[in-house]
């Protein structure tokens, strides 16, 4: 592991440790640190679970908001069941 990441986990620790009102900072370097996981190929929910930085897993998505890679996935995994489930065109002559 990075020591980037180790000191994002140690920042995010302090911060939340301090009050509520800085939970929009821990939020940019939340978004920072999956960022970093992705970079370095790790999983970031596990990363999360293994520094333990005192928010549950719902907290933790809630204080990054929507993640802009993972939204493009799920619209591409809906565009193709689309088309899978479209209707196939019969020719009326045919029939």
């Amino acid at each position: 592991m990075s020591s980037a990441l180790l000191n994002l986990a140690d920042e995010i620790r302090v911060c939340v440790g301090k009050a509520e009102n800085y939970y929009a900072t821990v939020g940019v370097k939340l978004r920072e640190a999956r960022e970093l996981c992705r970079a370095e190929g790790r999983c970031f929910n596990a990363w999360c679970k293994e520094l333990n930085v005192g928010l549950t897993m719902r907290r933790v998505r809630q204080l990054i908001g929507p993640d802009p890679i993972a939204q493009a996935r799920r619209e591409e995994k809906h565009r193709t069941a689309l088309e899978i489930g479209r209707r196939f065109p019969l020719d009326s002559q045919r029939l």
